[in-house]
């Protein structure tokens, strides 16, 4: 998959409104979320998400062979594999009760469909075959869920979006500066990225500038084209390089000779392959005076863990690009808490699916979701405060209950 957009998952499916879906039947709790007992826990494996689309894309070459050739022949992905990950995102909706995670990818889904040339009759055909496959693979109680979902999902089609929407506006100062790199992006030129940097840099000297105004924006809109079908892998991968070299050449002007005695840690978590977001947090941390350690991509969880109980953070940050890997983020997040010396450190999550359904957040055990690098700063600043003043009541309140004795 492509583009805390979220931008800890910068690279991961541009999050979209599907608005309808988002605003469907409620459930019996009063809420949009599904309560299913601690349903996050079940087996969630990438064989079973497999399987199923295997299934799906059988009875769907059976049923409308025209749409299998029509998606084949013009996303860089074949259907069955785009079904895997839709199936991935479908799964987490209902074990986690999101009827927003599976609706922001049915949004993607279904523009990229259109453009392929496949009809909402036909779209609609496949949710239902997609529907009757899937209840083989559940239990009665997420059957139930499923047809609701489904239903709801169904009845979007016709409100969603004909295109993904575009990262920037033409009212934005930083349009034409930002056009430039990602030409510059686009053509694989290094030089000339580098050189819009400059010139940023010489007329601004605003260093969180480069990242807010120029690499940011520029990296999004890598990952609209990249949904669209206009840019292939090889081509996102460059320009995600380009980003990756300039971020580089930046450090030694984001590395602050005045530390503030913060720690942070950052790390995408097993199959997380996409780093970027998370480097453009770190690098927020760090210019706010913050030591960091950014452990990339794909880091083992045993390996994590082992990592920050030496470390001992003040701020651990996780970045989560799918759905498909919630239960594996929940499961890490627990772990953490289960060891004494990171019981209470603030633990702050992004990504996607955070985008889709802040809720979540709160579902895997985190204390909070930012959506870009600054309000991941900020954020940790506010937990680190709150965790002071509760540490400090409780120090007053046991110093007067010995007065009082």
């Amino acid at each position: 998959m492509s583009p805390f957009l979220s931008i800890f998952a910068l690279c991961d499916k541009v999050s979209m409104q599907a608005s309808a879906f988002n605003r469907g039947p409620q459930s019996s709790t009063g809420g949009s979320h599904m309560q299913l007992e601690d349903s996050l826990d079940l087996p969630l494996s990438s064989e079973l998400v497999a399987r199923i689309a295997g299934d799906v894309y059988r009875r769907q070459l059976i049923h409308d062979p025209e749409f299998v050739r029509l998606f084949d022949g013009t996303w860089d992905l074949p259907l069955e594999q785009e079904l895997a990950n839709a199936t991935g995102e479908l799964l987490s909706g209902l074990l986690l009760g999101s009827e927003k995670l599976f609706g922001r990818y049915l949004s993607w889904f279904s523009v990229i469909a259109r453009g392929a040339g496949i009809q909402g009759h036909q779209l609609r055909s496949h949710l239902r075959l997609y529907r009757s496959t899937l209840q083989q693979h559940l239990t009665r109680e997420l059957r139930l869920r499923l047809e609701q979902l489904i239903n709801v999902a169904e009845a979007s089609l016709d409100s969603i979006p004909e295109a993904v929407p575009c990262c920037s506006t033409p009212h934005d100062p930083y349009t034409d500066l930002c056009q430039s790199y990602l030409a510059a992006l686009l053509d694989g030129d290094k030089h000339a990225a580098h050189e819009v940097i400059d010139t940023y840099l010489r007329e601004h000297s605003d260093l969180r500038g480069v990242f807010t105004h120029l690499l940011q924006p520029v990296q999004q809109e890598l990952g609209r084209l990249w949904e669209l079908g206009k840019l292939t892998p090889a081509e996102e991968h460059l320009g995600t390089a380009i980003t990756q070299s300039i971020m580089a050449r930046l450090d030694p002007m984001i590395f602050r000779s005045t530390r503030v005695g913060k720690s942070f840690v950052g790390a995408c978590l097993d199959q997380e392959r996409h780093d970027i977001g998370m480097r453009f947090v770190t690098a927020f941390f760090e210019m706010d005076g913050w030591d960091t350690f950014f452990l990339g991509s794909a880091t083992p969880r045993a390996g994590l863990i082992k990592f920050l109980i030496n470390k001992q953070p003040s701020v651990i940050g996780l970045s989560c690009s799918i759905g498909l890997h919630l239960p594996a983020l929940k499961a890490t997040i627990a772990e953490i808490r289960e060891q004494p010396e990171l019981q209470t450190t603030p633990i702050l999550v992004g990504g996607a699916p955070f985008n889709a359904d802040p809720a979540l957040a709160e579902l895997v055990g985190a204390d909070a979701y930012a959506t870009d690098a600054a309000r991941a700063v900020q954020y940790a600043e506010t937990a680190l405060a709150a965790a002071a003043s509760a540490s400090a009541a409780a120090a007053d309140n046991g110093s007067n209950s010995v007065a009082g004795h």
